[in-house]
C-alpha cells in the first residue's frame, strides 16, 4: 500500500460525530500534501453552524424538503446515500451531509452505521409535517422574537408599541401556517397536476382555489 493509500484509509477511520460517514466519502477533503519531513498538511471543508453556505436559508428549506421527497419516494425502509442524494439534488455531498444533519436532529430521518449506510424515513410520510420541517430549519418568517431581533442599533425597537409591519408579518405567517400546517410529506409524493388539485382544497385566498 502506497503513502497515499495509508493516509486516505486513515482519514476513512475519522467519522462525522453526529453522521455514520467517514469525512472522506462525505467529500470534505479537498486535497492533501507530504512535505520532505513526512508532515502530512490536509486541506478540508467543515458542515459546522459557521460554515459559509449556513445563512443561505431559503435554499436551505427547498433543499432540506426536496431530500425528504427523494427519501419518501425511497419507501418505507428504503434508504439514500448522501452521495445519491448529492447526486439526484445537484448539490455536493459536504451540503448534502449539513442539510440531512438537521434533518436527523430534527428526528425526520435516520441514520445507520454499516457498509451501505444512508438515511431513511424516521416515521411515516403522513406524519411529517412540513411546517415542522420549516421551524426546524428556522425558516418562520414571524416569531415572538421578532421585535428583539429588528431593534437596529437600539435597545428596544423604535416601533414597538405600534408597528404596521409587524402585523402585516404576523398575517402573512398565519397564511403561510395555514397551508405548511397542512401539508404532508406524503401529500408531496404526488405528481404536480395532483398536488394543484389538493392546493386548491385549502381554505384561503381565493388566488389557491383558482391554481392551474
Amino acid at each position: 500500500m502506497t503513502l497515499h493509500d495509508c493516509i486516505i484509509a486513515a482519514l476513512k477511520t475519522v467519522y462525522d460525530p453526529e453522521m455514520p460517514v467517514n469525512i472522506y466519502e462525505l467529500g470534505l477533503i479537498y486535497g492533501f500534501t507530504v512535505n520532505p519531513g513526512g508532515r502530512v498538511q490536509i486541506r478540508m471543508t467543515l458542515t459546522a453552524p459557521n460554515c459559509p453556505v449556513a445563512g443561505t436559508l431559503p435554499a436551505d428549506v427547498e433543499r432540506a424538503v426536496r431530500g425528504l421527497v427523494r427519501l419518501g419516494y425511497a419507501g418505507e425502509g428504503g434508504n439514500l446515500t448522501i452521495h445519491e442524494i448529492s447526486q439526484a439534488e445537484g448539490v455536493s455531498p459536504a451540503y448534502a451531509a449539513k442539510i440531512l444533519r438537521i434533518l436527523r436532529k430534527g428526528g425526520f430521518i435516520k441514520a445507520a452505521r454499516g457498509k451501505e449506510g444512508g438515511y431513511t424515513l424516521a416515521r411515516p410520510a403522513e406524519s411529517i409535517v412540513i411546517s415542522d420541517v420549516i421551524d426546524v430549519l428556522g425558516g418562520r418568517l414571524f416569531e415572538s422574537s421578532f421585535c428583539d431581533s429588528h431593534a437596529g442599533q437600539a435597545a428596544i425597537c423604535t416601533r414597538s408599541v405600534d408597528c404596521s409591519v409587524r402585523s402585516l408579518w404576523r398575517a402573512v405567517q398565519v397564511a403561510v401556517d395555514r397551508v405548511l400546517g397542512t401539508a404532508t410529506l406524503r401529500d408531496l409524493l404526488q405528481n404536480e397536476e395532483d398536488m394543484n388539485s389538493w392546493v386548491r382544497t385549502i381554505p384561503g385566498p381565493k388566488s389557491l382555489r383558482l391554481m392551474q
